[in-house]
């Protein structure tokens, strides 16, 4: 991860410094918190949504050619039939990547090695559905981006219209964890909860990206994330169930894995540090009856019913 470029629009989002002061290049030095530069350290160690799939490209704007992480491609074939045209019109890929001479990101020339490329993907039997498939990538709003850094500046114009919003710091979050940029996902993640000390989904995916390399630091977030998912409301219910048994399932196999105690219940601290209630400990309804099987998340939904309670959206 050599030259960690990135939007100088962060920045500005999450500091709400004037553009003529931030710098054109910004380091990961100008993101505030420690967890950024952390899992750079690690990065090893950190999970990534997609495999690596390197490709060329030339940046339209510099001139400079380079190879850059396209991350998953998706191939909008059925609009290609429609329309016709060359097919690199019809691609969209999650890769984060920015030029490393320029820091400009979006105005890209492919090579024919590429080009090659996606002929051979259009007429494989065997397509590798990690790395490419026949789809349409778009975010929660419908927005289509090409890549990665069009989906960051989709949702940072977003921010800056409403630079408190939650929802819209984790979405791009989850942007920048597609991209292969966990820096900036932490980073993203982390100012959602500065917005929303609630923000569930945030302490699901901070939990995930330290899980290997700090998991007592991953015990926290997920413990978070159990005391705040009966506030949520930002997902429907079944959706808020799946991702409460994901992170119940991480938050077992690290019991498992580890020599120290480790609690499944969040204690009375972590309810008082997000503000809430502690759950009174004499109700019947509290008490889970049932068997769990590690890395089957389905065999956590019953409990994971049991601690949302009354969150998600009815």
């Amino acid at each position: 991860m050599s030259k960690l470029h990135f939007n100088p629009l962060l920045i500005q989002a999450m500091s709400d410094q004037p553009s003529h002061v931030i710098k054109e290049c910004p380091s990961l030095s100008d993101l505030p918190g420690k967890l950024p530069k952390q899992i750079i350290q690690n990065v090893s160690q950190v999970p990534r949504k997609f495999p690596k799939n390197d490709v060329v490209f030339v940046c339209k704007i510099c001139k400079k050619r380079g190879r850059y992480d396209a991350g998953h491609i998706s191939i909008n074939l059925e609009g290609h039939k429609q329309a016709g045209g060359t097919i690199k019109n019809y691609i969209q890929m999650t890769g984060y990547f920015r030029c490393k001479q320029c820091n400009s990101a979006g105005e890209w020339g492919t090579t024919q090695d590429f080009e090659m490329r996606l002929m051979g993907m259009l007429i494989s039997m065997n397509m590798d559905e990690s790395v490419v498939t026949y789809s349409i990538h778009q975010l929660f709003d419908g927005f289509q981006p090409r890549y990665g850094t069009e989906a960051e500046e989709h949702l940072l114009q977003k921010i800056l219209e409403k630079p408190a919003d939650a929802f819209l710091w984790n979405r791009l979050g989850n942007a920048y964890f597609a991209g292969a940029r966990p820096d900036l996902a932490a980073a993203a993640f982390e100012h959602s909860l500065v917005c929303d000390l609630l923000q569930m989904e945030s302490y699901f995916s901070l939990g995930m990206l330290v899980e290997e390399f700090d998991p007592a630091l991953a015990v926290r977030f997920y413990h978070k994330m159990i005391a705040a998912a009966p506030y949520y409301t930002e997902m429907k219910n079944s959706a808020l169930k799946e991702l409460l048994a994901a992170g119940l399932n991480n938050l077992f196999n690290i019991k498992v894995s580890s020599e120290q105690e480790v609690a499944i219940l969040p204690g009375e601290d972590i309810y008082e540090e997000l503000g809430i209630e502690f759950p009174s400990a004499d109700r019947k309804a509290d008490v889970y009856e049932g068997t769990i099987e590690l890395d089957n998340v389905e065999s956590f939904y019953p409990l994971a019913k049991l601690l949302m309670k009354n969150g998600g959206k009815k």
